[in-house]
């Protein structure tokens, strides 16, 4: 028995560590993540699983108070062999330091207002956004994502440390292809910026307004016109590949150079 309570112990203190997990959708532990939040069993550490299927109310803003982890299925197989549907959640508020979103659909907006959040291997429709003065958004992570909409960030002091990395950005828009739109201190790394509809584009700015910030090993791919619009980059660009017709219309400062960019057709300008 002696034996047994230490081992029990363990168990215990690893179970804590974790936290519960709840489920959210039809036939789950809560309706939404409101009803989570509200709920004083949901704690900080604890993780929400949004059931495959389930697509909260796009009238409803989903507003998360606590540093939670909240996790869909993605696109995994069932036991039948058959890919699980994408769970989709409209509207996020996370307004918690440390939450961390997974594999999980985002529509209409997300709006970061809090420190260390991270949001990876999701499909990201939504705009997310973290341009607010009145919140410290320091350190937020976006990765592993396919992102069809615009990351705004804050070009200031106000805000640092923000990493982008390893997502595809891609859109199919006609004009104001807008990917990345405001960072100070952060790091943009290993992304691919793909527009799918070149022959039509008229205006874009792919990445506009970072400063101070490390931009290595991204390709920019199919932008018949600027990639970076009248941006301006401050920090360290290197070892990028531009396959577009031209990369103009930027100001270069700081440490950047040219050092290990790749360009199709002419140098930056």
């Amino acid at each position: 028995m002696k034996r047994l309570l230490p081992l029990f112990l363990l168990v215990w203190c690893m179970c804590s560590a974790y936290g519960a997990t709840y489920t959210i959708g039809s036939g789950g532990n809560f309706s939404d993540i409101n009803a989570a939040m509200s709920s004083s069993s949901v704690k900080a550490g604890d993780v929400l699983h949004i059931l495959a299927g389930t697509t909260t109310s796009s009238g409803v803003n989903q507003i998360v108070t606590k540093s939670v982890t909240i996790e869909g299925d993605g696109f995994a197989r069932d036991s039948q062999g058959a890919f699980a549907q994408l769970a989709t959640v409209y509207n996020l508020y996370l307004q918690a330091d440390g939450i961390t979103v997974s594999r999980l659909c985002l529509a209409g907006n997300v709006y970061i207002r809090a420190n260390e959040i991270t949001i990876e291997k999701c499909y990201v429709t939504a705009n997310v956004s973290g341009n607010l003065p009145n919140y410290d958004t320091d350190d937020f992570t976006l990765r592993q994502c396919l992102v069809t909409g615009l990351v705004r960030g804050q070009d200031s002091e106000d805000q640092m440390g923000w990493r982008i990395m390893n997502n595809i950005f891609t859109s199919s828009a006609t004009s104001g292809v807008n990917f990345i739109n405001g960072m100070n201190g952060g790091l943009i790394d290993h992304n691919i910026f793909f527009h799918q509809n070149p022959s039509t584009e008229t205006s874009n700015f792919c990445i506009k307004f970072v400063t101070g910030c490390t931009i290595t090993n991204n390709i920019f791919t199919h932008f018949l016109s600027d990639c970076g619009q009248q941006a301006t980059f401050e920090g360290t660009v290197r070892q990028n590949v531009f396959t577009s017709s031209s990369v103009s219309h930027n100001v270069f400062s700081g440490q950047m150079g040219y050092d290990g960019n790749k360009c199709g057709v002419s140098r930056p300008t």
